[in-house]
């Protein structure tokens, strides 16, 4: 008979953020492969992409968004969106992936809609690309 690892945990972890900060190459690197398309294109993820990272002793679901735009009133935009947000509403714990190179309006915004209730991750990418004085 198997024997149960009490001791196990799993849950549902959200991606968010403007397009193009990195929400999709974050979770191929979380998970080890690439399950997301990683492009320059905005907009490439416009339906969420769910990988799921699994060891012996948890399990997680990751939930690659789409880009959150405020900008574009374009249909689609609002439409991508309200995915996303609608999303990370029900998750376990939530993270944000900012460039660490510019802090945007709409950052400030998403940062804003994020739901309380929810463990928030903030993640500064692209830290490469920070200039430094000499």
């Amino acid at each position: 008979m198997a024997r149960k690892n009490i001791n196990f945990s799993t849950g549902y972890v959200g991606l968010a953020g403007r397009p193009n900060v990195g929400k999709s190459s974050l979770m191929n690197q979380a998970i080890g492969t690439q399950i997301s398309i990683v492009t320059k294109r905005k907009q490439t993820t416009r339906n969420p992409v769910l990988g799921i990272l699994s060891s012996k002793d948890c399990q997680i679901a990751f939930l690659d968004n789409p880009g959150i735009d405020f900008k574009n009133s374009l249909l689609l935009n609002k439409r991508l969106k309200k995915i996303a947000f609608s999303n990370i509403a029900h998750t376990n714990m939530n993270i944000v992936i900012l460039e660490a190179t510019k802090l945007l309006a709409d950052d400030l915004k998403i940062l804003q809609n994020m739901p309380n209730d929810i463990p928030l991750i903030i993640v500064l990418n692209k830290v490469d690309k920070i200039r430094t004085a000499c």
